[in-house]
């Protein structure tokens, strides 16, 4: 449910050059599923198709981050990562554009 998801909106929502629409206001939303793990979730809109792209974040033992599939890197996305912990691995789950585009920018 949104009214469960945690939001950063003062942290920015821009990331450029985008790949992927929405272009600007690219809003994360940080979901916390339990066991130290979450979700935080974009939303990928291709003209009248809109999509929500998920990438997985879990805590391991050592207080880092495994972190599945990351997102455009807004200063939104990266405050509600940081607040979870520093990120030690990165799995990109798939060759699809919405999960492939953003990986170098996300490593930076």
């Amino acid at each position: 449910a949104p009214e469960l998801a945690v939001t950063a909106a003062d942290a920015g929502r821009q990331f450029f050059p985008p790949l992927t629409p929405p272009l600007t206001n690219r809003a994360t939303y940080r979901y916390e599923l339990g066991r130290n793990a979450w979700a935080l979730e974009q939303l990928l809109v291709f003209s009248n198709v809109s999509a929500t792209i998920r990438t997985i974040v879990v805590k391991l033992e050592d207080g880092t981050l495994w972190v599945n599939g990351p997102q455009w890197p807004t200063g939104e996305f990266c405050k509600l990562l940081d607040e979870l912990g520093p990120v030690a691995h990165v799995v990109v789950p798939c060759t699809a554009l919405e999960h492939k585009a953003p990986v170098q920018a996300f490593l930076k």
